[in-house]
C-alpha cells in the first residue's frame, strides 16, 4: 500500500508541476488553470491521505513519515536487531549487577521497560521494522542513561523525529533518577561525616555467633546478609550462616537462598577438578549439617518470608538447578540419594510477612564492607 501511494503521489506531483510550468508556456486557458489547479489539489489530498497511512499503519515509529525514505540493505537491519538484542542482554546484565548490589531495578532495564508501552515502538509485533528499531536506539540515545550530566540533551537526535513527548519525557525520568541519587549522595556524605567510621568488625573480637547472640533480637536482615554471601566465606562465618538458618525465626528467603549458595560455592564439581571423572571427590565435611537444612526447609520449618528474594543474591534460584548440581555431585564424590530441596523461592518473589519482622540493629554485612553501621536513609536526622 505504501509503494502504491507512493506512485501515485509521484506521478500526481510530476503532473502538477508539468501543468504548471505549461501556464508559463503560452497564454494560459480557463482549461489550462483549471487542470493545474486540479492536479495541485489531487497532490496535496494523495499526500494527506499518505501520511495518515504511513502514521496510523505503515510502522515506522516515532520517526517522521516520509514516502520516499531511503530503503535501508538487509544487511542494515540485519545489524540494527543484533544491536538491539546485544543491547537488551547486556542492559538486563547491568540491571541484575545494579539490583545485587543497590536493591532495585538497574536504569537502564527501566527505562526499556518504559519503552515496552509505547506502541509505535512494535514490541508486540513477532518481526519489528526497521524505523521501529530506528527509533528505539534514538530514544536509548537521546535520553542517554548513562551520563551524569544532564545539562546538555543532543537536541539534534530530534531532527528525524515527528512526536517528542516520549524522547522528553524518558530522558526526563533520567535526570530525576540522577537529581534524587544526587541528594541522596549528599544526605549519604552528610551522615557519614555525623558518624565517621563505619566499620564495626571490632565487635567480632569472640567470632560471629557470639555478637548475633549479644543482639537484643534476631535481625533477619542482618542475617540474611551474613548467611547468603558466599564469596571467599571464612569458617567462623559459615558457622555462623549454619547457626542462623537452624533457627526457628530465620526467614525463609534466607535458607533458600543458603541452600543455592551453599550448592553452587562448595558442591558444584564445575569448581574443581575431577580430571574426567576418574577420580572421586571427598564429600564436603559440612555435607550432613547442609542436609539437616534441607530437611528442614522441605518439611516447613521456616514460616516466615519478609524478605523479597534475590535482592542480594548473585546465585541462580531454582530447583532444577539444584538437582543437577546435586545430581553432578553424586556422580563425583560416588554417594547416592542425596536430599533435594524443594520449593526453591524464585528470583523476585514478594514478601508475605512484614519486612520489620524481629530486630531492627544498626547494622549491616556484605562481603567487600564487612560488618558495618547501615545507613538509615536520607532522613537520618529526623530518625535519630
Amino acid at each position: 500500500m505504501k509503494k502504491f501511494l507512493s506512485t501515485l503521489f509521484g506521478t500526481s506531483l510530476v503532473f502538477a508541476v508539468l501543468s504548471v510550468a505549461a501556464l508559463f508556456v503560452n497564454d494560459p486557458t480557463p482549461l489550462d488553470i483549471g487542470v493545474a489547479v486540479g492536479f495541485i489539489a489531487a497532490t496535496a489530498v494523495l499526500y494527506a491521505i499518505a501520511r495518515w497511512y504511513l502514521i496510523r499503519f505503515g510502522r515506522i515509529g516515532l520517526l517522521k513519515p516520509k514516502l520516499f525514505r531511503k530503503e535501508k540493505s538487509s544487511k542494515a537491519y540485519k545489524d540494527r536487531v543484533a544491536f538491539n538484542a546485544a543491547s537488551l542482554v547486556t542492559s538486563a546484565m547491568s540491571a541484575r549487577m545494579n539490583k545485587l548490589n543497590t536493591g532495585e531495578i538497574g536504569l537502564d532495564m527501566r527505562i526499556r521497560l518504559e519503552m515496552q508501552n509505547i506502541k509505535a515502538l512494535g514490541f508486540t509485533d513477532k518481526l519489528r521494522t526497521f524505523e521501529e528499531l530506528q527509533s528505539e536506539s534514538t530514544i536509548l540515545a537521546f535520553v542517554e542513561t548513562h551520563k551524569a550530566d544532564r545539562s546538555d540533551p543532543p537536541l539534534n537526535l530530534l531532527r528525524d523525529i515527528r512526536d517528542t513527548t516520549q524522547l522528553f519525557r524518558l530522558r526526563k525520568m533520567v535526570d530525576d533518577w540522577y537529581a534524587e541519587r544526587a541528594d541522596q549522595k549528599t544526605a549519604y556524605q552528610a551522615w557519614l561525616a555525623e558518624v565517621g567510621d563505619v566499620d564495626q568488625s571490632h565487635l567480632l573480637t569472640d567470632g560471629w555467633i557470639a555478637f548475633l547472640e549479644s543482639l537484643p533480637g534476631p535481625d533477619i536482615h542482618l542475617w540474611h546478609g551474613v548467611a547468603t554471601d558466599f564469596h571467599e566465606i571464612p569458617v567462623d562465618r559459615m558457622n555462623a550462616a549454619f547457626w542462623i538458618v537452624e533457627q526457628d525465626i530465620c526467614d525463609r528467603t534466607t535458607a533458600s537462598e543458603f541452600i543455592m549458595g551453599f550448592l553452587q560455592a562448595r558442591l558444584d564439581i564445575g569448581h574443581y577438578d575431577t580430571k574426567g571423572g576418574k577420580r572421586l571427590l571427598q564429600p564436603d565435611p559440612l555435607l550432613d549439617r547442609f542436609a539437616s537444612v534441607v530437611e528442614r526447609y522441605n518439611r516447613g520449618f521456616y514460616r516466615f518470608q519478609s524478605i523479597t528474594a534475590g535482592m542480594h543474591s548473585a546465585v541462580v534460584l531454582e530447583d532444577v538447578v539444584a538437582d543437577g548440581i546435586l545430581t553432578n555431585y553424586e556422580s563425583a564424590t560416588g554417594l547416592a540419594g542425596l536430599l533435594r530441596p524443594k520449593g526453591i523461592i524464585a528470583d523476585g518473589t514478594q514478601p508475605t510477612d512484614p519486612s520489620d519482622r524481629g530486630y531492627n540493629s544498626p547494622y549491616a554485612f556484605w562481603d567487600e564492607a564487612g560488618l558495618h553501621l547501615a545507613y538509615p536513609g536520607d532522613n537520618w536526622r529526623a530518625a535519630s
